[in-house]
């Protein structure tokens, strides 16, 4: 994208992220969450469940943007939104997040008798 460029990257282990890296053909350092998120203007959240706010909390707290791949662990965190609020951050859904909202929105449409939505993902990743 014109006017971005990659920065850094955190991974779930310092391994992950070296082996990520090397595969990369511009060299980006590897950082922790909070390095992450004090080094970048935007931040791209793609983690499993369980460590969503690794990455959310400092990103919001630095009053960054996060780009919430995981939009449903929004869901019931009133206090993500709030910290948005007050530290003047920023939370991004795309739309590709919202597939099983955009999907009904546009089925809606028509006459509908059954909807259904198949996702599959790696087990380790919900």
């Amino acid at each position: 994208m014109p006017g971005c460029e990659l920065a850094a990257i955190a991974a779930r282990d310092d391994d992950r992220a070296v082996q990520f890296t090397s595969t990369l053909s511009k060299r980006v350092p590897d950082a922790t969450m909070i390095e992450l998120a004090e080094m970048c203007d935007m931040v791209l959240e793609a983690l499993p469940p369980s460590m969503f706010e690794a990455i959310a909390l400092p990103t919001l707290r630095t009053g960054k943007t996060l780009i919430a791949l995981s939009a449903s662990q929004l869901l019931g965190r009133d206090n993500l939104l709030e910290l948005a609020r007050h530290s003047g951050g920023r939370i991004v859904i795309p739309s590709g997040a919202m597939l099983g909202l955009d999907s009904l929105n546009a089925a809606a449409v028509g006459k509908l008798h059954e909807v259904k939505i198949i996702t599959r993902k790696p087990q380790p990743a919900l």
